[in-house]
């Protein structure tokens, strides 16, 4: 089973032909390019199981963090990402099966808290997995 992240820097990549190393990245935001998005996994819940204890379903997290020269680029593109994946259910990526993948809340701007340049904004977004146990 890959990590959260990895399955869902391919959608990214598919979906809005992201370009991994490039404008996407995982666990690590570059300082350069200033566009750019960045995938964490963030733990998550308990999995779930069965009465005898077999583990059936993880429920694993992801933040997204968003960042472009402009605000309304950068929220723009939060927005876009949230809509694919918000409910997004029942599909195979890599060898993993999700069951959902769900926002947990809305898109925050984080750009004050950042330690960026004045002259860009940023985004988070939070998302938890249901995926079957392989």
């Amino acid at each position: 089973m890959n990590s959260l992240s990895d399955d869902i820097k391919d959608l990214l990549v598919a979906e809005f032909s992201y370009v991994f190393g490039t404008d996407l990245f995982i666990s690590v935001q570059p300082k350069q390019p200033v566009d750019c998005v960045t995938l964490y996994d963030t733990g998550g819940s308990a999995p779930d199981g069965t009465i005898e204890g077999d583990q059936v379903y993880n429920r694993d997290t992801l933040q997204i963090i968003v960042r472009n020269k402009t605000y309304a680029t950068a929220i723009t593109k939060a927005y876009a990402i949230r809509k694919y994946l918000h409910n997004k259910v029942n599909f195979t990526q890599g060898s993993t099966n999700y069951i959902r993948i769900s926002a947990m809340g809305g898109v925050g701007d984080i750009s004050s808290g950042s330690n960026m340049t004045k002259d860009s904004s940023e985004f988070s977004l939070n998302f938890e997995a249901t995926r079957e146990v392989n």
